[in-house]
């Protein structure tokens, strides 16, 4: 495999952990001689670590996760110099300015985007 296909790779699995560990207060393991994370479920039993990063289905329950704790999603799509990128922002009706998260991967802005809302980051200070 290439090491820029293994970048990638971890990256992504970098996300879905933190992703993860930030909006369900998970116990992420990494299994460095593997090379893979997995959640811990009951019964210290291994469970699959969620794609929110590269697979539509996980990344769904990202948007209603954020969606139960009274965010609304704002998703744009542009085309700039021929590629695509999607501008992800998690939003309340506050009055405040929100701003985007660009990212040429529409799960890896939901994530991306979600993590920011989460963290306070998502808002211009004003």
């Amino acid at each position: 495999m290439s090491s820029e296909r293994t970048e990638i790779i971890e990256a992504g699995i970098f996300l879905d952990a933190n992703v993860a560990r930030t909006l369900w207060k998970a116990l992420v393991v990494h299994d460095a001689e593997l090379g893979q994370s997995y959640l811990m479920g009951d019964d210290w039993h291994r469970v699959p670590l969620p794609k929110f990063s590269t697979d539509v289905d996980d990344v769904q329950r990202v948007i209603g996760h954020m969606k139960s704790l009274g965010w609304t999603m704002v998703f744009k799509q542009e085309i700039e110099h021929g590629k695509s990128f999607y501008l992800v922002s998690f939003v309340k009706q506050d009055n405040r300015e929100y701003l985007f998260v660009k990212h040429t991967s529409m799960e890896v802005a939901i994530c991306l985007a979600a993590l920011s809302a989460h963290g306070g980051l998502n808002f211009k200070a004003s």
